[in-house]
Order: C-alpha cells, then structure tokens, then sequence
C-alpha cells in the first residue's frame, strides 16, 4: 500500500511538533544513514538538519524516524511557489542536511536558518512509488508531528541487512490511512550539496553522504 501521502484525520493528534522549512534533493548516494532510497516505494525520505538527524555525520540517532509534514501553502519569500495547503506526506529521515554549506537552510541544534526555522527537512525526490512531481511541492514550509513508522518500515528496519546504520523507530503502525496526491504545482529541485567524511565502524571504514538542498538550488 502506498503510504506517502495521506490525510492525517484521526491517525495524528492536531498538536504539531514544530514548523520547519523543506527542499527537494536527488543525488542515488546511500546517504548518511546507510540506506540509499530502499523506503522510497513506502514513505519518502528526507535528510533532517541535524537536530532530527542527532549529533555527528554518521548513524545519527534520528536514523529512521518518521513524520508527517503537512504544508503551510507558503514558501518562504523567493525561495519557492508552497503546495496546496494541508496537503500531508510521511516521510522517513534517512540522511544528513549539514550546516556546513547549507546554513540558509539547515541550521545547527539550537539555531535557525535564514528563515528563522529551527528544523529543515531535504525531501529525497526519488520517483519511487507514486513520484515528486505528482506530489506538487515546491519548497513549502511544513508543519511536522513525529509518528510511528507505517508498515512495512517497522519490519525492514529490523533486518540489518538494510542499511548499514542501525534504525531507531522500529515499533510502527501497522496501517496508515492513504488520500489524494495534490496537482497542479511545478516543483523546483534543488542543487545537492555534498559533505563527504569517513568513519570506521566494526573495523570497516564507509564514506558517508550529508546532502542539502540548500546551495544553488534552482
């Protein structure tokens, strides 16, 4: 069943737990951590700023938390044309938007970017199952709420195999209610910017990715 987008009533409280801003990014890399676009079919993923990411640029401890973002309908000034607002999607944080050459949009723990949001979601636009485009979103700012992972990602974390990062949210729902895609809006991608360090783990050393929409996005 497809899951990525959906009507929230009665699966979320109307409490959210922040607002952030987002972008769209496409790059194939595994990402940082370690699982490339293997949800994409399910949920799309997004590389979170680093407080939804956690501290360091590998296996971070938001690795596999799941949100739903529900537009606003704004971008923030110049940088985008929003989405129909109270259009929801879920998606899985799978990878790292760093400060480090994205501080317009991805801002450190306890800092906003230049739009004075405190989170950033870069939403991997991988076609997947139902495909970016379809979706209708060019940059808006989201309000998002954390939430069990949908089945079957509850599953798929549990199996080691993959992803090279263990990932955290492996107790989800076993259903979500699903709705209509919105239309109508053409989306703009951004440019991926790429962080690139190494890290030894268990004796093996991995390159990892933290990408951002944030430089040059057109």
């Amino acid at each position: 069943m497809l899951l990525k987008t959906l009507s929230i009533a009665g699966f979320v409280s109307a409490a959210f737990a922040g607002t952030a801003t987002t972008t769209n990014y496409y790059d194939g890399q595994l990402g940082a951590c370690g699982c490339g676009t293997v949800f994409n079919s399910y949920v799309y993923t997004a590389a979170g700023s680093q407080a939804l990411f956690g501290t360091g640029t590998w296996c971070g401890s938001g690795c596999g938390n799941c949100y739903v973002l529900t537009s606003t309908g704004v971008s923030p000034p110049g940088q985008g044309t929003g989405s129909a607002v109270g259009s929801s999607i879920i998606v899985a944080v799978t990878n790292l938007c760093p400060n480090a050459g994205n501080a317009n949009w991805c801002p450190n723990i306890g800092g906003t970017n230049a739009y004075g949001y405190t989170a950033h979601f870069d939403i991997n636009n991988a076609s997947g199952n139902g495909g970016w485009s379809s979706l209708g979103w060019n940059n808006p700012i989201v309000n998002y709420q954390p939430i069990a992972c949908p089945s079957p990602l509850p599953t798929l974390y549990a199996n080691a195999a993959t992803c090279e990062c263990p990932m955290t949210n492996i107790a989800g729902a076993s259903s979500a209610p699903t709705g209509p895609t919105t239309t109508g809006v053409t989306t703009s991608t951004s440019t991926t910017t790429k962080a690139t360090s190494t890290s030894t783990t268990s004796g093996a050393t991995q390159t990892h990715y933290g990408q951002c929409g944030g430089i040059g996005w057109t």
